[in-house]
Parts: structure tokens; sequence; C-alpha cells
């Protein structure tokens, strides 16, 4: 799951929670402790979601779509995809419009700015002028998302072959997501009743 799920499971109540989800794959080990509770949770809950989500069958029958265009790199194409879909059935998962909810996050990350770590701060100027929640909603804004992540990280710059495969794939793949989507949200739902 990439960034709008990872908001999206953290629900609406808890704005430290949904900064450690957003800041959960930059926290490694001891750090954890170096943040307040809330945010904590927040990060703990994001490497369930991980944890979830990779052993997931559906998940990973989705994932494996992408294997010859993406490598190993698979499992992160996929992440950006099932954002795609979450953004395209967003009205069925929340009440506010997918674009006032984006500013709201953007919002609670610029509030908490001073808690992000650092390499979270460059990226999320970015993140937000780019308007990446609202951009996983078309398939140009996936493909845009890609060449952005080719251009700062190691991922390889396959977004044509992906966006190809998603195009070839795409009832098959939200038919999936919608699966998977209905079992991370009840899990997700139990994992919280613990915090």
């Amino acid at each position: 799951m990439n960034f709008l799920a990872h908001i999206y499971l953290s629900g609406d109540d808890d704005e430290g929670l949904m900064i450690g989800n957003y800041i959960g794959d930059s926290v490694k080990g001891r750090r954890l402790s170096d943040y307040p509770f809330s945010i904590q949770c927040g990060i703990l809950l994001h490497r369930e979601i991980d944890s979830f989500t990779d052993s997931h069958p559906v998940y990973r029958q989705s994932k494996d779509r992408f294997v010859p265009v993406a490598g190993r790199y698979a499992g992160v194409v996929c992440d950006v995809v099932y954002d795609h879909f979450l953004a395209k059935n967003w009205g069925g998962y929340h009440s506010l419009p997918l674009k006032k909810y984006a500013w709201r996050a953007y919002g609670r990350i610029l509030k908490n700015w001073f808690r992000l770590p650092g390499e979270m701060r460059h990226f999320s100027v970015n993140f937000i002028s780019k308007r990446r929640l609202t951009a996983y909603a078309t398939i140009d804004g996936i493909r845009d998302t890609l060449d952005l992540m080719s251009n700062g990280t190691s991922l390889p710059n396959c977004s044509d072959d992906v966006v190809n495969v998603m195009i070839r794939d795409y009832y098959d793949l939200e038919n999936e997501f919608l699966q998977f989507f209905f079992e991370i949200r009840r899990h997700i739902d139990d994992f919280k009743m613990n915090f």
C-alpha cells in the first residue's frame, strides 16, 4: 500500500496516528521511542499494514503481474497501482471528496513538520506540491508518480511498461484490490483496537 492507503487506514480521529503511518518507512528500530505515543502507534500501524499486505495471497497475485516489467520492485509498483484503485473508488470509502481529504492530510503533515524526519521533510515538499494523493486517481497520475519515484529512488524507470500491464489487466487488478482492501480494512480495524 502506498501513501493514500496508509493515510486512509489511519482513520480520521488521531492526527498522530496518521503522521506516524506517513513516516513509517523512514523510522527504523530504536528511533521509535523518539516520538510521542500516538506517532509511535502510527509507525507500528504502518509496519502492520506492510506485513499484512506483503503476506496476503490476493496482493501477491496482483504483484506478480508486475514482476516481468518491474522485477524486484513489483511490490512498490503494485502499492502505487492499489492506491489508484482506492482513489478511483474513493466515494465508497470516505464521505469527504478525495481532493478535500488530501488537503486535510497535507495540512496535518505541515502542522507536524517539526516531527518529520529530515528525509521526509524533503520528500514532503514534492509530495504536497505535486498533489500526489489526488494524482493516483488517473493513469497519467500513476505514470507521473512512478516517474518521480524513479528519479528519486533506485526504482528503474518502467512507468510505461507498468501502465501497459495495468491497462491490460485493469479489471482483474481492480477486483483483486477490492477483495484485498475489504480484508485489510477489517484487519486494521481489529489491530487498532489494541492501542
